[in-house]
């Protein structure tokens, strides 16, 4: 029995259609600026890391800085697999980092109120998620990457934070009784798109 060999055997290239390249087009057009975001994470990074030692005296400022070191890695990697696969391992980088800082504080040191904070630091990898899902329904509604970020920590704080002010002037009493859920769900990001 003799296996042929053809010639060529690579893959044809199939062409795009119109649709796919528009929405290629459109979605790579009106990029966030790199300089922006490294801008924008090393800001945050500088903020975080000088404001957080102060609220949680347990949580030393060099802890922020390892946390700010290793996140990125670690929302790359959450952002790539969730936009793959739909699933996100944020949880498990949580849990991670609890452990990691809380172990690395020592529990004479308040090793659980600063794991505990250093988690809080890491939660950035559950907004890449929800924003690379975010973005996978830009890209087939022709929406603007822009337009989506922007859309994503600010609409809806705005919309959460009015609809509170606004319940609390109809009814305080009820506005504190649910001001948990609105915080959660819609000053979080977690509400409108979602």
């Amino acid at each position: 029995m003799q296996i042929s060999i053809v010639e060529n055997s690579s893959p044809v290239r199939r062409s795009l259609s119109y649709d796919d390249q528009r929405r290629i087009e459109l979605f790579l057009k009106d990029q966030i600026p790199t300089w922006f975001a490294i801008g924008g994470y090393f800001a945050l990074a500088t903020v975080s890391t000088a404001v957080l030692p102060h609220i949680f005296h347990q949580l030393k400022w060099y802890y922020g800085i390892v946390i700010y070191i290793i996140a990125p890695s670690l929302v790359f990697c959450n952002a790539y697999g969730s936009g793959l696969t739909d699933c996100s391992f944020s949880h498990h980088y949580e849990h991670l980092a609890i452990f990691t800082i809380g172990t690395w504080a020592r529990e004479s040191q308040g090793g659980i109120l600063a794991g505990l904070a250093g988690c809080g630091a890491i939660v950035i990898t559950y907004t890449s998620t929800d924003l690379m899902q975010d973005f996978k329904t830009g890209y087939l509604t022709l929406a603007s990457p822009c337009s989506i970020f922007v859309s994503h920590t600010a609409v809806d704080m705005c919309v959460g934070s009015l609809i509170h002010y606004l319940w609390q002037k109809k009814n305080e009493g009820n506005a504190d009784a649910f001001k948990p859920a609105i915080a959660s769900g819609l000053i979080c990001g977690d509400g409108m798109w979602t």
